[in-house]
Formats: structure tokens, C-alpha cells, sequence
């Protein structure tokens, strides 16, 4: 199980940063819009911890801790991501269990026909027919792909044969096949 987004956007509204580094022992001072204080994550005698209740967030000028109500948590009470949303689940009377989402999370595939073009004649013939449908379909997706890599490397790389870098001697490299030694060349990517 885990946090929904709005379940997470919920505990942070519930929870202003303001209220919840007070409760900690930690005197804020007003300055203009934001509060200030000697940083708790570090050493020193100037106020360089300023908190932003409009925001919701903190930001050390000093060590450059920074962050929102429960990366707070999480830094100074030196819990978890999901202990400290227990902390503030708790301190708003929130039930963390009714902001569980109890469905397995999906990723959502892009299919690879909407990322590559339709297989122009020469991918296409460069792809061999399957009895299964879907794996006909799925070979000529993945066949579409290598042609137009190998064709953008020889576009990029390979019909390049202009001088790409000078020598310490003032004397000027052919960069041939995507290097000054022609690496390409020699794994078989480009021909001469």
C-alpha cells in the first residue's frame, strides 16, 4: 500500500511548517514574510534558517537544508519519509490508513508503435513475418528501431568529415567516423 499524491497534499496543508518547527523548541522571529532562526542542522550564531508559511517550505542559507513540512520531520526527527507522515498524520488527527491507497501501483506503458514512424521499405523488409499477430507487430516495431539508430549515427557521425579539432601544433584533425582514429570505423558502425 502507499500515499496517494492528494493524500500527501492533505497531511501538508493539515500541517503548517510554522506550528510544526515551534512544537520542536525552536523560537521563530518575523522578518517581513518570513520567519527566521539559527539552523538546527548545523553550528552557528546568525539566523540563516528562514521558514516560509506562505509556501510551506524552509531553506537554510548556511548548510542548505531546505525543504517542505515533512522533509523537516524527516531531517530533524531523523525518522523515515513514511514515519514522519505518521507524525503528521498523528498531529492533525488524520487517519494515515484512510490516505492509503490499497490498489498495487501500475506504470503506464507507451506501446513502441506510437514512439517509432510506420517502417519505411527498407525497415520493413529487414523484418521477418511471425504466425502470432502481436508478435508480428512487435518485431516489426523493434525492427523499425535499429535502422533509423544505425542511420542517425551515420548522419551524425560518420558523413561529418570536417575538422573538428586542432592539435596542440596548430595542425588540424579529420574527425572520420565519429573520432580522430576512426573507433568507428574499426568496430564495423561506419565504413570508409
Amino acid at each position: 500500500m502507499q500515499v496517494s499524491k492528494e493524500g500527501i497534499e492533505s497531511i501538508k496543508s493539515a500541517n503548517p511548517i510554522a506550528d510544526v518547527v515551534a512544537e520542536r523548541g525552536i523560537v521563530l522571529k518575523r522578518k517581513g514574510r518570513q520567519l527566521v532562526t539559527t539552523c538546527v542542522f548545523h553550528q552557528e550564531k546568525t539566523a540563516s534558517l528562514n521558514v516560509s508559511p506562505v509556501k510551506g517550505l524552509y531553506h537554510c542559507f548556511g548548510c542548505g537544508a531546505a525543504g517542505d513540512v515533512i522533509g523537516f520531520v524527516t531531517k530533524y526527527d531523523k525518522v523515515s519519509f513514511t514515519g514522519a507522515l505518521e507524525t503528521l498524520a498523528r498531529r492533525s488527527g488524520l487517519d494515515l490508513e484512510k490516505l492509503m491507497e490499497t490498489r498495487p501501483r501500475t506504470q503506464k506503458r507507451t506501446p513502441l508503435e506510437v514512439l517509432t514512424p510506420p517502417p519505411n521499405d527498407r525497415c520493413a523488409s529487414a523484418s521477418k513475418p511471425s504466425t502470432d499477430e502481436a508478435a508480428s507487430s512487435e518485431t516489426a516495431a523493434s525492427a523499425a528501431v535499429l535502422p533509423r539508430v544505425v542511420e542517425h549515427y551515420h548522419r551524425t557521425f560518420c558523413e561529418r568529415r570536417t575538422p573538428r579539432r586542432t592539435s596542440r601544433s596548430g595542425a588540424s584533425r579529420t574527425w572520420i567516423c565519429g573520432g580522430p582514429t576512426g573507433s568507428a570505423t574499426r568496430t564495423g558502425l561506419c565504413s570508409r
